[in-house]
């Protein structure tokens, strides 16, 4: 026969779970060398078509340097409400949909039937705390006023971003002002702001 797989390639084979008859069958499939996995295409069609496990189809795949299109036979995929999971290998992806919400503080998701200000079932505190807007005085939820788009400050810091909006500080720059405060600072302007002087 002067087309076949080397006696390299056969050894490597059955170290892969290829038995004896089944060398004979892929001479007869026209799998005559290494290249030729190449035209099988994946492993669940090698499978198919030789009635190796898909575990060694894989492998042998592998060794050929055929990726597989699809997830092999040790891959777990499973969906559910708010995303999808894929398992492989030890590796998780998590897809979540737009519709998920997740306590700010314990980051449990919480049920479909939220609402903004309810109190998360895992840890008993509120899931998204309620937070005056510096800049238009609404109240809401999250990170980003839904009124004005003005970044929410820390509860705490509400006086003072009020002060610096009344000094002509730009929306975008109260925040990041803020952040860059130090402790002493801070109390030196409300000091200040309850004392009158502003």
């Amino acid at each position: 026969m002067e087309n076949s797989l080397t006696a390299l390639e056969k050894v490597i084979l059955k170290s892969k779970g290829v038995t004896d008859e089944m060398l004979v069958k892929f001479t007869e499939l026209g799998i005559t060398s290494k290249e030729s996995f190449s035209v099988v295409g994946d492993a669940k069609t090698l499978s198919d078509i030789t009635g190796l496990s898909p575990e060694n189809a894989s492998a042998i795949m592998e060794w050929a340097g055929v990726q597989s299109a699809a997830p092999t036979a040790g891959a777990n995929v499973t969906t559910g409400p708010g995303g999808t999971v894929l398992s492989t290998d030890g590796q998780k992806i998590v897809v979540e949909d737009s519709s998920v919400i997740k306590c700010t503080h314990c980051d449990h998701k919480q049920p479909h039937d939220y609402t903004s200000g309810d109190l998360c079932p895992n840890c008993g505190k509120q899931a998204e705390p309620m937070t005056n807007c510096y800049w238009c005085y609404n109240v809401g939820s999250g990170k980003f006023c839904r009124s004005c788009g003005a970044e929410y400050v820390k509860n705490l810091d509400y006086e003072i971003a009020v002060l610096l909006k009344r000094e002509g500080v730009s929306k975008r720059e109260i925040a990041r002002e803020l952040a860059a405060m130090l402790d002493s600072e801070k109390e030196t302007r409300l000091t200040q702001l309850r004392s009158g002087r502003y």
